[in-house]
């Protein structure tokens, strides 16, 4: 994360889309716990942290700041095969709807959820 930030010091950040997803497939028991892990912590915690600093940031400039997050339809309903991917799509698509309201008039929020990503 720091690496990314001191990448970013000298730009002004008014936009940001998010398009980070990870996807393991077949039937639950046989995805070892590590991917499982490594599927939440990149398309969940990675985000949530993300946003929290650029967020700041975006707020800092003043000026109206634009969200943009896709995530799959695949979030809509239960996926069989792909259940925590559809999982971490349901969790996009609401953080980012609290996000909208949260920052309501200062960060435009948009969650679009094509049908594939």
């Amino acid at each position: 994360m720091d690496s990314i930030l001191e990448q970013l010091k000298d730009i002004g950040v008014g936009i940001f889309i998010n398009n980070v997803e990870m996807v393991n497939s077949g039937y639950l028991h046989e995805i070892s716990q590590v991917q499982l892990i490594n599927e939440i912590d990149f398309s969940w915690v990675f985000i949530a942290l993300l946003s929290n600093l650029l967020i700041q940031r975006m707020l800092k400039r003043g000026t109206r700041s634009a969200i943009i997050n896709l995530s799959s339809v695949g979030g809509q309903n239960a996926c069989p095969y792909i259940s925590n991917y559809s999982a971490t799509n349901a969790y996009n698509d609401l953080f980012w709807k609290a996000v909208d309201v949260e920052y309501d008039g200062k960060i435009d929020v948009l969650s679009v959820k094509p049908i594939y990503v």
